[in-house]
């Protein structure tokens, strides 16, 4: 949402912040849905994760539909643009960007890392973690806060490329299991190479032109989650 919007207002702020402009106003539209769901959460008593997952859905089909707002009320050019913005893509990603924002990336992961052993008590079940001393409401916060935060700086680098955070974490579990020691790493490198292939896929199957990466790991994740959905004895099995 942040993104559309200074596409829709670029004419009037492109000679104040220039390329940095989907850069700085993206991530202020992940902060703002973060503390949205952050407060909604917190406004039902606590920090349950069924509550926190259903004030996600609801925040994104909310901000869905403001996107697709101020594409209706913007000119064709803003509208191309924030429409391939939508789709992801590495075509325009700069090279100083992604230095200046790899800390946020590279630290938020090592956190991930840092509290593996009590993530690995938690999805055992909040009961278990909670008779081992985690501290359930304090874990949850900092799992959410540090997920938003790389998320929104990854997002506002390459725009919203779907599925990768979801296909690749649930392939590298059925290989390697649910210890998160093992699992974090594993992810953060098999999901950058796996982005890296969808990227080359997506420049060679309508070369010379390209296809946004967004479409190719859309057009993945569909069969990927059908497939898990039918080899899953429960809904429980999923997650």
């Amino acid at each position: 949402m942040g993104a559309s919007l200074y596409f829709w207002l670029s004419g009037a702020f492109l000679v104040k912040v220039g390329s940095l402009g989907p850069l700085f106003s993206s991530l202020l539209g992940a902060f703002l849905s973060m503390f949205l769901v952050w407060s909604i959460t917190q406004s039902r008593g606590g920090f349950q994760t069924a509550v926190m997952l259903l004030a996600g859905v609801v925040i994104n089909f909310f901000f869905s539909s403001l996107v697709l707002f101020v594409q209706y009320i913007s000119n064709a050019n803003d509208s191309l643009r924030i429409m391939h913005w939508l789709m992801g893509s590495l075509a325009n990603l700069e090279t100083a960007r992604l230095a200046e924002l790899a800390f946020v990336v590279i630290m938020g992961s090592l956190m991930v890392m840092s509290l593996a052993p009590q993530i690995d008590l938690l999805t055992a079940g909040e009961e278990l973690a909670a008779s081992r001393g985690v501290k359930l409401k304090s874990l949850k916060i900092q799992i959410f806060v540090v997920a938003s935060l790389v998320v929104g700086t990854v997002v506002s680098l390459a725009g919203p490329i779907g599925f990768v955070g979801l296909m690749v974490p649930h392939a590298c579990r059925l290989m390697l299991g649910w210890n998160h020691r093992r699992l974090t790493p594993t992810v953060f490198f098999v999901g950058g190479a796996f982005l890296c292939l969808c990227d080359l896929a997506s420049r060679l199957i309508l070369a010379p032109a390209e296809l946004p990466i967004g479409i190719v790991t859309a057009l993945l994740g569909g069969p990927f989650f059908l497939w898990i959905l039918f080899r899953s004895k429960s809904a429980g099995d999923l997650f």
